[in-house]
């Protein structure tokens, strides 16, 4: 990983904004030199965030992990709760929901 400074940049004036101004999102040196000659770094603005540099490194990132087993206190809770869902839902789907009547307009 490679850590890449990003600031917030003073915006030289423009056709729509005659005053400079703040920018409204953070970019690296590069980028602002790029887009936008004459912009200046807000120093006390810099933020640093760590950036993935090769594919591999990508790939290690992204495969999801599997989180630590359950207690078997967990488990039983787990199961608990999962069969009050299945009893609920067979008494909803029983008789006792009713059901709304639009064939016939007042």
């Amino acid at each position: 990983m490679k850590e890449v400074e990003y600031f917030t940049f003073m915006m030289p004036p423009s056709i729509w904004k005659k005053k400079p101004h703040p920018s409204s999102v953070k970019m690296t040196v590069e980028h602002a030199a790029e887009s936008h000659p004459g912009a200046v770094p807000i120093l006390s603005s810099r933020e640093v965030r760590r950036v993935l540099e090769t594919t591999e490194e990508m790939f290690r990132h992204t495969i999801p992990h599997k989180g630590r087993a359950r207690t078997p206190e967990e488990e039983t809770y787990s199961a608990r709760l999962v069969s009050g869902i299945g009893a609920k839902s067979e008494q909803l789907d029983g008789e006792s929901a009713p059901t709304p009547d639009i064939t016939h307009r007042q």
